[in-house]
């Protein structure tokens, strides 16, 4: 093994890498199997350098979707009640989740096509066990 010299502390640090590979790797000089040695010392540490890169670049953040929103009175047309019946079910804490930006109160077109979802009832547990058995 090759010894060097620390510059700060002085001390002989021991390489890890054998003498004869860090030689040949700047000659290209020696025996074929002194070659072979430091062309694997040499892949080795590219391939850890290569796997060192992939591990530090960032993982793409994914943004959520841009919500598309709507006032109470268009919000009420979708959900077939009147603004009357969402105010009131803000008030009870009720109803499809709102947003309130400044005083204004909107909602996403999304949630409320999921709570109108949520809340579909099947007329009966015949047409529910039917309906299960036609999506099997």
């Amino acid at each position: 093994m090759k010894q060097e010299l620390d510059t700060k502390s002085g001390r002989r640090l021991q390489s890890t890498m054998p003498a004869s590979t860090t030689v040949l790797h700047r000659n290209r000089k020696g025996t074929p199997q002194e070659k072979a040695t430091a062309r694997r010392w040499v892949n080795k540490f590219r391939s850890f350098m290569r796997s060192r890169r992939a591990m530090s670049q960032p993982t793409p953040i994914k943004k959520p979707p841009i919500p598309h929103l709507v006032d109470t009175r268009r919000a009420a047309e979708i959900l077939g009640r009147s603004a009357a019946t969402l105010k009131r079910w803000r008030a009870e804490g009720v109803g499809p989740n709102w947003i309130e930006l400044q005083g204004r109160i909107s909602y996403d077109v999304n949630v409320l096509l999921e709570y109108i979802q949520e809340n579909t009832r099947v007329a009966s547990v015949r047409a529910a066990m039917e309906e299960a058995r036609e999506a099997v």
